[in-house]
């Protein structure tokens, strides 16, 4: 599952998120920070690129969830995301 954001609330979903669904695959995405760690929490990738998201979305797996606070912004992702995949 691809979790849209690599911040503060995709760090608070995320608690959620591995109690509801323990044995799942996450991948988050940050598009926004360069400089991020090459993985989230040291352990999950994650992708920087609208490229790599939409290529994720379509040969692994399709589900996503926005981890992201602002709701400008997560309305645009949710949009961006579903035309995705």
């Amino acid at each position: 599952m691809l979790v849209a954001g690599a911040d503060g609330f995709a760090i608070q979903l995320f608690d959620v998120l591995k109690q509801v669904h323990p044995n799942e695959e996450f991948v988050f995405f940050d598009n926004v920070s360069a400089d991020r760690e090459k993985k989230f929490l040291g352990k999950f990738s994650i992708l920087h690129s609208d490229d790599e998201a939409k290529k994720y979305l379509k040969e692994k797996d399709s589900r996503f969830v926005l981890g992201i606070g602002r709701s400008a912004h997560r309305k645009m992702s949710a949009e961006k995301f579903s035309a995705m995949g």
